[in-house]
This record gives C-alpha cells, sequence and structure tokens, in this order.
C-alpha cells in the first residue's frame, strides 16, 4: 500500500513539474515585444553612384508640385559601393508629392538607382530603379537608361558636365501616397 500512494505520489508530482514547465513556456510566450514604429515620412533609396555626391527629396504638401529648398531633404552618398540612403521628412510632416534630385557632383559619371521605398508608420511600398517612369515623369534633359533584367535606373553624364537630374511625380505616385497614408491609418 505504501508503494502503491509513493507511486501516486510520484506520479502527480511529475504531472505538476510538467503543467508548471508548460506554463512558465505560455507565460514567456506571451511576452509583447512592443515594435518601434518611426512617425515621420520616409523614404530609402538603393543606389551607387560612381563619385561621392548629395542627392535630395524635395516635397510639398499643398498637392502642387511648386518645390522650395525650405522643402528638401538632403543625404550623402559615397562613391562606388551599393548604399542605402535615408530621408527623413521632419517634424511629421506629410507630402502630397515628392521629387529626387540625384547628384550636385558635377564630375559624376554615372547614377545607378537599384531601389526606391517609402515609408509611412507601419505601411510602406517599394519599386525598383527599372520602375522609376512609372512613378516619375521621365526628364528629357537627361540621359538614362532603364535595364529591366536586373532592376537598375542609371542616369549617365551627359556632355561635358554632370547636370543635376531630377525627376518629378506623376499620378501613380501621387495616388500611391494617398494609398500608403490611408493604409497607416488602420
Amino acid at each position: 500500500m505504501k508503494i502503491r500512494l509513493l507511486i501516486f505520489l510520484f506520479v502527480i508530482s511529475l504531472l505538476s513539474c510538467k503543467k508548471d514547465k508548460e506554463n512558465k513556456i505560455e507565460q514567456q510566450e506571451a511576452v509583447v515585444i512592443e515594435e518601434v514604429v518611426n512617425p515621420n515620412f520616409n523614404l530609402e533609396i538603393t543606389a551607387i553612384a560612381s563619385k561621392k555626391d548629395d542627392f535630395a527629396v524635395y516635397f510639398t504638401e499643398d498637392n502642387t508640385i511648386n518645390f522650395v529648398a525650405e522643402n528638401a531633404v538632403w543625404a550623402g552618398i559615397e562613391p562606388v559601393k551599393e548604399s542605402i540612403i535615408h530621408f527623413e521628412i521632419p517634424d511629421e510632416r506629410i507630402p502630397s508629392h515628392i521629387r529626387f534630385d540625384f547628384g550636385l557632383n558635377k564630375e559624376q559619371d554615372s547614377v545607378v538607382v537599384k531601389n526606391i521605398k517609402v515609408n509611412y508608420l507601419k505601411s510602406s511600398f517599394e519599386f525598383k530603379g527599372s520602375e522609376m517612369f512609372q512613378y516619375f515623369n521621365q526628364n528629357e534633359q537627361f540621359k538614362t537608361a532603364v535595364n529591366t533584367s536586373n532592376g537598375t535606373l542609371t542616369i549617365y553624364k551627359d556632355g561635358s558636365e554632370y547636370k543635376t537630374p531630377f525627376f518629378y511625380p506623376n499620378d501613380n505616385l501621387v495616388n500611391k501616397i494617398k494609398e500608403l497614408l490611408i493604409a497607416s491609418q488602420q
């Protein structure tokens, strides 16, 4: 009888330990990790420049393309290696239109745009450099080449001096920004 009682207590003890272990695992899984969300509208451009340079993102908030220097965000790029350039629109301002300026360096030979990502809160959209002209108007002043096989847009020096290439948004980009804002509110 004593042996049965000891076996019974031993089994109860094992089951209790197993249940306690399961509870600890459930508690660990229940730990909530708070995601840090950037409150500012921001962009990331993956690009390669042949020489050190500075790029800019101009923006408006009034549904126009009247871009001014006060509404520009600048970021540098190092030469030759692929870089991700971050542009953050300050003070929780929300753009309606965006213009890209790819470089000020007059000695620049070329800029390769591989990817562009637009972020706001927890929402984002992105497109390859080869899809640039689906969202921006092509500017015939600048010599460009689209390579769909590797997904890039290359902007070349045309003539003796590199002129800062800039691209204005088209309706597709304006609509994507609106969709991004709506998605971020959900």
